[in-house]
């Protein structure tokens, strides 16, 4: 007989980041952090209509948009389908691309509909329902003015990019090392939209990052790195090392699958029963960060759009990599 873990709580602020010193040496790099209601979001949580999304997201910038717009005066762009026709990685081993009208994708990726597993299931074993849907693309301009990720950024760094050598925390602050303020490329940042019931598969990133949610919900399972090792990660060979052969983790450890997916799991990866989970459920508005190296696997509960916001490591802590991450 096996027991599951039960997700913890991630720690959580409402409205805004704590101060600089505070994310620098209590999260950053460290473990997640999830605000809710982030104000500096509301803008854009009011003014990403379907109407505005159709005309912005066929001006993405960036020089790669090619992969995800086919024609822009047209509003075609390139969704991800999956093999299994719900999880979904941007890896050809495991999606296809195949060309949408942006007003099409936003219909299919409203927020009306809530994700029904058994349903679902029903609907596909008699032939019925759209399959299911994931845009990953960059941003306009215009949407990427209303984020004010570079305003986001002060509010969890200080403005102050480079302090001087030697400036040391005054009396009452936290003390510890001073970090500058990261520059985040634009055609970095990514838009996510997705129809209820997509998941993104158990894996981790080489980078540090910011999930948006802007419209709908999503569940965001996550693990500490020093679970990486109870998580059953690819070879690189028969999948990308960064992912983990488990299939289903959200069911399992959120308490929505059934008795008999929750035992094959368990089953095939007994380890994750030795595993710290923390889940999070994010809507328009709220904002997660999560460290290098922490595996994930996100559930569209919803139709919804999100905005991922990466960094990169900086030289000491690519120099302080946990094993493996070092392939």
């Amino acid at each position: 007989m096996y027991r599951l873990p039960t997700p913890a709580a991630p720690a959580t602020t409402t409205g805004s980041f704590p101060p600089p010193p505070t994310f620098a040496n209590r999260y950053l790099n460290r473990r997640p952090l999830f605000v809710k209601s982030l104000s500096s979001l509301s803008a854009a949580v009011s003014r990403w209509s379907d109407e505005y999304l159709a005309q912005q997201i066929p001006n993405a910038l960036g020089a790669d948009t090619q992969e995800s717009i086919v024609d822009a005066s047209k509003g075609i762009l390139k969704v991800l389908l999956s093999s299994d026709g719900r999880r979904f990685l941007d890896d050809r081993r495991y999606t296809d691309k195949v060309d949408m009208d942006v007003q099409e994708l936003l219909r299919r990726c409203g927020t009306g509909g809530v994700w029904d597993h058994a349903a679902a299931q029903a609907a596909a074993a008699a032939g019925e329902g759209e399959q299911r849907v994931y845009y990953r693309g960059h941003l306009s301009q215009s949407m990427l003015d209303d984020l004010n990720i570079p305003g986001l950024l002060d509010g969890m760094f200080g403005a102050t990019a480079s302090p001087k050598s030697g400036d040391i925390a005054s009396e009452g602050e936290e003390t510890g090392l001073r970090r500058d303020r990261p520059t985040v490329a634009p055609h970095l940042v990514r838009l996510w939209v997705s129809t209820a019931g997509c998941v993104t598969p158990l894996h981790y990133d080489r980078c540090h990052g910011l999930l948006l949610q802007l419209r709908g919900t999503k569940r965001f399972l996550v693990f500490p790195r020093d679970d990486a090792a109870n998580l059953y990660l690819q070879d690189g060979v028969s999948g990308p090392s960064h992912a983990s052969k488990v299939r289903g983790a959200d069911r399992v450890l959120s308490g929505t699958g059934d008795e008999e997916e929750v035992s094959d799991v368990v089953r095939r990866f007994p380890k994750i029963t030795s595993t710290d989970p923390l889940l999070v459920t994010l809507k328009p508005g709220d904002v997660l960060y999560t460290p290098p190296g922490f595996l994930h696997e996100v559930t569209s509960l919803t139709g919804g759009i999100s905005v991922t916001v990466p960094w990169d490591m900086n030289k000491d802590e690519l120099d302080d990599l946990p094993a493996y991450m070092a392939f």
